[in-house]
């Protein structure tokens, strides 16, 4: 499952023209560089204190994170900043 969801995240940077991304703790780091996203982060295979920890460190408004497991998983005790997007984003 993880290898699936690497790739897809390495073919969705590629069809938007965006950097590589990049290996982290937690999964994949992509610096977008956009006014509308900065940089997006993608949880694979992470566990709830890792995932909690990252998210604790955000300060940019336009950071993305996103999660191949579902959010009631990972987010409990996380801060309530922002919003979940749509799936398809």
């Amino acid at each position: 499952m993880m290898e699936t969801a690497r790739s897809w995240v390495e073919g969705w940077a590629v069809a938007r023209r965006a950097p590589r991304p990049v290996d982290v703790p937690w999964g994949l780091r992509i610096d977008i560089g956009q006014p509308a996203q900065a940089v997006r982060h993608v949880l694979l295979d992470t566990d709830a204190e890792t995932a909690r920890g990252l998210i604790g460190t955000i300060t940019e408004p336009t950071t993305c994170v996103k999660a191949s497991s579902p959010r009631a998983t990972w987010s409990p005790g996380s801060p309530q900043r922002g919003s979940p997007p749509s799936p398809a984003s």
